[in-house]
């Protein structure tokens, strides 16, 4: 593709080309036929653009929420073309950098291999991405340029902060009224049936179950759910 440097430098050319064709002026012909040549020839010499592959690597593929990871690129030109490479990493629109930059600019020489990298933050949990990658490959004398995307993705997940609380913090603003005795899905005493098992030395005979005895012709007893006094505690996560 032709940059906006090329096609100033192409619009000058045919310019003083033409200008010296009407006041046949030999030194505007041939300063216009020269910046002409320049750049058909650098039109065709792009396939000397640098052959650029990358490749990302993250510290962490999950973090919580306030966490930092930090996110390294190796950019390497695998040809022998020289010039220039713009990159740009997408990233969520939560996400804050807290050090470098998703973005760069780099001049790369021959089988030449360089990185950068940065930090990042993200304060909210949920699933996130990385990319894809947005990249744009120059000559070495900006007039043409390519463009491609990577699709490089990186996915990972953001979990909640954990955090040690005190007992008091959460607390009820009016006094607690007495539920009473809730199942807890446990065995242990209490008045909901669980399951039969086998009777063993010590348990009480008013637990055998008589109707199981007379059924299997040996003694089963009953086992209940566990029931106890709890406070239950709602927690509303209103973030968006």
């Amino acid at each position: 593709m032709w940059s906006k440097k090329a096609a100033a430098v192409a619009g000058g050319a045919i310019f003083l080309t033409l200008a010296g064709l009407i006041r046949l002026n030999y030194l505007f012909i041939s300063a216009g036929l020269v910046m002409l040549t320049f750049v058909v020839l650098s039109s065709f010499l792009d396939v000397w653009m640098p052959n650029v592959k990358i490749r990302r690597e993250t510290t962490s593929d999950n973090i919580f929420e306030d966490g930092t990871m930090s996110v390294k690129f190796i950019v390497k030109n695998t040809g022998l073309g020289i010039g220039f490479v713009e990159i740009y990493d997408s990233l969520p629109p939560q996400a804050r950098i807290i050090k470098g930059s998703n973005y760069t600019l780099l001049y790369m020489k021959p089988w030449q291999e360089v990185s950068f990298e940065y930090s990042l933050k993200l304060p909210l949990r949920g699933h996130y991405h990385l990319g894809p990658v947005k990249m744009r490959v120059k000559d070495a004398f900006d007039l043409f340029y390519n463009e491609r995307i990577e699709e490089s993705v990186h996915s990972f997940s953001v979990f909640p902060q954990i955090e040690v609380l005190e007992e008091q913090i959460i607390t009820s603003r009016a006094p607690k009224l007495l539920s009473g005795a809730m199942p807890l899905n446990l065995i242990g005493a209490g008045t909901e049936f669980y399951s039969l098992r086998e009777f063993v030395p010590g348990d009480s005979l008013r637990s055998v179950n008589w109707k199981a005895l007379a059924k299997k012709g040996k003694m089963m007893v009953n086992e209940t759910v566990r029931e106890d006094v709890m406070d239950v505690i709602l927690l509303l996560d209103v973030r968006e």
